[in-house]
């Protein structure tokens, strides 16, 4: 059950052929689609590629007749042109594509998987023009939860994480310094100052898989067996005659919403993504995850994504952000998507065939140009709210986006059982559901 694959979850923007004009949140990143490619592209000299690429930079050479009828403003040769130092890496990779389609024509059985060569070619693109950026392969991150209600029976029966192909963001500054001290030099890392279940007591390491699932650490001299209900444990927070649930102990933690990767410790520095690449049947949760995470650090820029059909070759470009005013309690700002529909525009701006030299290249180009400048504002957008964002995660106000801190029971059904909650709370989501936004 993933609630973000439905559209009702999800507000489409499709940009048809004769659409010259896009939302105005994402405007200021559509308007780089119309840069073209740089004269050298079709007149040349090209920089070296591999020699089993040089096929292709001669068929780039052959499309000159697309130079007709262009001005030199409209294909430019820029100052500072990153292209040319690109050119290899576009080039080998479409050449490999074209190879494994090659391979695939000869066993139409096998269907190879090239979800690596973009995701390798854009890790190449960001390392070169934003060195700073931090790029992570095939990362776990949490789901969000419905949009529509902070409670969910249905929450242990549901994964609450799923992986994403490339992620592509940036950690603020200064994250773990301010973590650790107050205004006065007293820790904030836990809601309650004077707790004697500070987190300050707990080791800097990861929890265990099983340390996780009880909500607390173990010592080397506590048992890991949960079953005694914590007899013996003198480390333990939670008192032996009230043992504490895992999603109780989940709830008292307001730091991990500022976190969207799938870790179980609130002291890992966090990842703002400005760039996601995962699958058709992940792009929709991974981008709402990923904006809802933004919205907690307070960053308003729209979200670049990038769908690419594991076994496909052309990767859509998708535009991300949040509505601002949500009137309705409890309920997850909406989340809104455009991209321009390749069935519907054969020109469309938005998809790169990578099995095409001059589509490559254009996306290599669009994705240096926004990475330039993009993720440096993003970086300092996050730093500059650090404080307000740590002050609000330990006042218990910050956005509750993630499906595995949602509560299984509402306020008041402790005594229904499994089935009455599970018909109560679908009962309630359609009467949400049915509910205007404005209302």
């Amino acid at each position: 059950m993933n609630f973000w694959q439905n559209a009702d979850y999800v507000t489409l923007h499709t940009i048809g052929p004769n659409d010259r004009s896009w939302p105005e949140p994402v405007r200021s990143l559509s308007d780089r689609l119309e840069e073209p490619l740089p004269r050298w592209v079709y007149q040349g000299p090209h920089p070296c590629v591999a020699p089993f690429a040089r096929s292709l930079s001669a068929e780039l050479l052959q499309r000159r007749s697309l130079l007709s009828g262009t001005t030199d403003s409209e294909c430019y040769d820029a100052p500072d042109d990153d292209l040319s130092r690109l050119f290899d890496a576009a080039i080998s990779a479409t050449a490999t594509a074209r190879s494994l389609l090659l391979a695939e024509s000869e066993r139409p059985c096998a269907s190879n998987s090239k979800e690596f060569l973009l995701a390798g070619l854009v890790s190449h693109v960001v390392t070169l023009t934003a060195p700073q950026a931090l790029v992570l392969e095939r990362p776990s991150f949490v789901l969000p939860r419905h949009p529509k209600t902070l409670w969910n029976p249905l929450r242990k029966y549901m994964k609450t994480t799923s992986t994403a192909t490339l992620l592509v963001g940036c950690i603020p500054e200064g994250f773990r310094a301010r973590l650790g001290e107050g205004e006065e030099g007293e820790t904030t890392t836990s809601g309650v100052d004077e707790s004697p279940c500070d987190l300050r007591e707990y080791p800097p390491r990861r929890m265990t898989m099983e340390e996780f699932i009880n909500g607390r650490y173990y010592d080397d001299e506590s048992e890991s067996d949960s079953s005694d209900g914590g007899s013996g444990d003198k480390t333990s927070c939670v008192p032996d005659e009230a043992p504490m649930n895992d999603s109780d102990e989940k709830d008292e933690d307001p730091f991990l919403a500022l976190h969207m990767l799938a870790t179980p410790s609130p002291w890992d520095t966090p990842v703002i993504p400005a760039i996601c690449m995962a699958g058709p049947g992940e792009i929709y949760a991974l981008m709402a995850s990923t904006l809802y995470q933004r919205r907690v650090w307070r960053v308003q820029e729209p979200l670049i994504g990038l769908m690419f059909p594991p076994t496909g070759t052309a990767a859509q470009l998708i535009f991300g952000w949040l509505e601002d005013d949500e009137s309705i309690e409890d309920a997850l700002p909406s989340v809104h998507l455009a991209f321009q529909d390749a069935t519907l525009n054969a020109s469309a701006q938005t998809v790169f065939d990578i099995c095409d030299p001059g589509s490559t290249l254009k996306l290599c180009l669009l994705l240096s140009n926004l990475t330039r400048t993009y993720i440096d504002h993003l970086r300092q957008t996050a730093s500059d709210s650090l404080d307000g964002v740590l002050e609000g995660a330990k006042k218990g106000h910050s956005l509750r986006w993630r499906l595995d801190l949602t509560r299984d029971e509402s306020e008041d059904d402790g005594w229904r059982s499994t089935e009455g909650r599970i018909t109560a709370w679908a009962r309630e989501v359609a009467i949400l559901m049915q509910v205007p936004k404005n209302a």
